[in-house]
């Protein structure tokens, strides 16, 4: 099996395969997440309750066909990655053997392969265990890239096409290269941030294999928003500039705003590293990471990610889904669709972030 087959699937650790024709926040004139309103209406949208308070449906009710759906789920029991289920090992036989690859967030043993399938937000199928946290690797990105939209919808971001260096106090945007980098530029993975954080280089994620290691450290950089580079050092970047804009852990930012109101449970954990400390307003904080390249991201279980899914279309193409887009609509908590320019709308946010590692994600 290829490695980013295996990576992929090993990142998905929870499997949460979700079928969405219409997702669980559709109509535009929805109620808010926060009022957790269970419409029986055929027309409207079913919003579940908190916990194991989800309704269930046969998959003939909610016009799925039985012997299909049985098939998805075989086919999902089926194909679990061989890599092992010890991640940190399963790390140093991956991206450990890059420069720089050493661990330095934490890392658990992944449980059985796991699923839930929902249809207009009624769980259709479950199996494995849907409770148990694990880690979900870049699936972060889709959580990180909502903070930062919940950010904007508050005036605390002004413009997405702002620079950074204006909201961030330390020198990570001071070269000339890094001060042209935008908010957008960041989501979008198109900022080419030079520099090091959290001692990984820039350079040391991913590098080609067709080009000599020293030369690919001297290249000349692009233009910030001309190209595009899936890369964990940057978008660890836009953690810590995410943080310094609310001033407070962006895990508590989540909780307050997103999964609590959606019912979520406390059994969930967003991780930094163990050298990723920062001092804000004379508090020490944990800048989190965006994803477990090397550790930490977002450890959740499938029951609490089902609710949570909707905030990020998380891509099922092996080619392309590290340039997914999460499509949020800040106060309704709904995925929009459209274009870039929904994000100078009221009220839409588009915020592209690779969220693509979410391999066990179906939407018919």
């Amino acid at each position: 099996m290829r490695r980013v087959t295996k990576f992929a699937l090993s990142a998905s650790l929870t499997v949460l395969w979700t079928l969405l024709v219409a997702p669980m926040v559709l109509a535009q004139n929805s109620a808010p997440v926060a009022e957790r309103t269970a419409v029986r209406s055929q027309d409207a949208v079913y919003y579940p309750g908190t916990g194991d308070d989800w309704e269930r449906r046969r998959a003939q009710d909610v016009g799925m066909d039985p012997l299909e759906l049985a098939g998805a789920i075989e086919f999902a029991r089926s194909s679990e990655t061989e890599a092992p289920r010890d991640l940190e090992r399963n790390h140093y036989l991956g991206f450990g053997r890059e420069p720089h690859g050493e661990a330095i967030g934490p890392f658990k043993t992944r449980g059985d392969q796991t699923g839930i399938i929902l249809r207009h937000g009624y769980i259709v199928a479950e199996w494995g265990e849907p409770h148990r946290v694990d880690m979900t690797f870049s699936v972060t990105k889709s959580f990180l890239s909502t903070t930062v939209g919940l950010a904007w919808d508050r005036g605390m971001i002004r413009d997405l096409d702002d620079p950074v260096k204006e909201y961030v106090p330390t020198d990570h945007f001071d070269s000339e290269h890094n001060r042209k980098v935008s908010w957008d530029h960041l989501l979008r993975q198109t900022s080419d941030w030079e520099g090091t954080l959290w001692a990984k280089p820039d350079w040391a994620d991913r590098p080609p294999r067709d080009m000599p290691l020293a030369e690919y450290q001297e290249r000349e950089r692009n233009e910030p928003g001309s190209s595009y580079k899936y890369n964990d050092v940057r978008v660890n970047v836009l953690a810590l500039a995410a943080l310094h804009v609310w001033r407070r852990p962006l895990p508590q930012v989540l909780r307050d705003y997103v999964m609590d109101p959606i019912g979520a449970s406390n059994t969930w954990r967003w991780y930094g590293y163990e050298n990723s400390w920062v001092i804000v307003d004379g508090v020490k904080v944990q800048s989190v990471s965006g994803g477990g390249h090397w550790g930490g991201g977002m450890w959740i279980s499938a029951m609490d990610q089902g609710p949570a899914a909707p905030l990020g279309r998380l891509g099922d193409d092996g080619a392309h889904a590290d340039r997914g887009t999460t499509h949020l609509r800040v106060h309704e908590l709904v995925p929009q669709h459209g274009s870039a320019a929904a994000a100078k709308r009221p009220r839409d946010v588009v915020l592209p972030l690779g969220c693509g590692r979410q391999r066990g994600v179906l939407r018919s």
